[in-house]
């Protein structure tokens, strides 16, 4: 395996992507990872933007993905096949495949409960088991290109694990970079979402920035109804930096984005927004608080506690997500 990484390291970079002051290394329980070499000097990855794949133009089967559209891709095909041939191999799909049987083999009893929280991550009717490796592939490592639109797989940066104080994706025209100053793994910011939401997208537990609240509605004695959504991606900016839901106000019903439990930088968030709320519509901060955590603790608890012994490999990894966003939720890092 090593002797392959170099040589597809070496291919990279002929093909004009960087990786500087940075070497990657295999865990057998975690996957790909990159170290850094000299904590006193940057660490760079690039991926120029002739080396992108679109998420269209790639295909599966048994042995993995592979580039079903070489064509668009000129005399960069040969490094792009033996990448993917590399990372998305018959060894990932089996991994993959054995998840998707975990969550068949669920009762109906464990369905319900994980419902409430949006999990399992199946697609109704998405019976093919190639297909469901391909959209958990994408989905765990495809990247909007925000200045097109394109969704694509970005080779070598797909390398790097996420941790919430990762460096950010810097993403142009001319292709996809992380860099920064690290201590000794090389991280990635991937997105702002919280433990479940990483659970639903990557499939790992990690600790986030953000908790945010379930999708849910509240009623008031005055005729208001609250509804809080789950889209992160609506969001406004105040005192020049937070992130901040976006709320709308439309025949008696006031909607928010998302709701805010917990913020790694600012444990008044939560009630912040609330008295925000309060005072613009009057309507009580305490009820919001309230109904806010009553909602979530009912739908995560019941988890936690009920399916905690169960040997499901899939709960199992879904009970440790689920107990680390109970404790973000209580402030406990």
């Amino acid at each position: 395996m090593k002797d392959k990484l170099v040589e597809l390291a070496e291919l990279f970079c002929k093909h004009g992507g960087k990786l500087e002051n940075l070497r990657i290394g295999y865990r057998h329980e975690s996957g790909y990872y990159c170290s850094v070499i000299d904590s006193q000097r940057n660490a760079t990855v690039f991926c120029p933007e002739h080396l992108l794949v679109d998420v269209d133009d790639v295909g599966i089967r048994d042995a993995g993905l592979f580039i079903a559209k070489p064509e668009n891709y000129a005399n960069n095909i040969g490094f792009i096949e033996k990448y993917f041939s590399f990372h998305f191999d018959e060894k990932l799909v089996g991994k993959l495949l054995e998840e998707k049987r975990q969550i068949d083999s669920l009762s109906e009893h464990e369905k319900l409960l994980l419902k409430r929280i949006n999990l399992p991550n199946v697609i109704d009717g998405m019976d093919e088991k190639l297909e469901y490796v391909k959209y958990r592939i994408f989905q765990s490592h495809q990247i909007t290109c925000e200045w097109s639109g394109r969704k694509v797989i970005m080779p070598f940066v797909t390398f790097l694990n996420h941790d919430r104080d990762g460096a950010a994706y810097d993403i142009n025209k001319n292709g996809i970079t992380v860099a920064g100053r690290f201590d000794s793994e090389v991280f990635a910011h991937y997105q702002m979402g919280d433990v479940v939401m990483f659970l639903w997208g990557y499939g790992f537990v990690t600790d986030t920035m953000f908790i945010y609240s379930l999708p849910m509605r509240i009623n008031f004695p005055n005729g208001r109804l609250l509804r809080i959504n789950n889209d992160i991606s609506k969001f406004n900016r105040i005192d020049g930096k937070f992130r901040w839901p976006v709320v709308e106000n439309k025949d008696g019903v006031i909607t928010v984005s998302w709701f805010p439990m917990y913020f790694k930088n600012g444990p008044w968030y939560p009630a912040r927004f609330a008295a925000s709320l309060s005072r613009e519509f009057n309507i009580p901060e305490g009820d919001i608080i309230y109904s806010v955590f009553r909602f979530n603790l009912n739908a995560l608890l019941p988890i936690a506690f009920s399916l905690k012994n169960s040997k499901n490999s899939y709960l199992q990894t879904v009970v440790s997500g689920v107990e680390r966003q109970l404790e973000l939720i209580g402030g406990i890092e």
